[in-house]
């Protein structure tokens, strides 16, 4: 048996209101959250997209195309989907 990986990577946009950070993927719509801090909205939402990415997959949905392949940073999130095949 073969375990392949699939790497997807989304811009997301961080955006202070009067008591939290929201954090949000354009090209993942109804993906955001909110955190107390700059760093922790940025790890709820590295979180947020995994599973977002792993329900769609999971109920075989489209899966939207990367938006920032091969760009790197803070805001920047990598969701990975493992599957086997053989």
């Amino acid at each position: 048996m073969v375990r392949r990986v699939k790497a997807y990577r989304y811009r997301v946009e961080l955006a202070p209101d009067e008591v939290a950070y929201h954090v949000s993927v354009p090209s993942l719509p109804g993906c955001h959250t909110f955190g107390d801090t700059e760093d922790e909205a940025l790890a709820v939402i590295r979180e947020a997209v995994q599973v977002h990415i792993e329900s769609l997959w999971f109920d075989k949905l489209e899966i939207p195309p990367s938006d920032a392949e091969g760009e790197t940073g803070p805001f920047v999130v990598e969701a990975i989907i493992p599957w086997a095949m053989g």
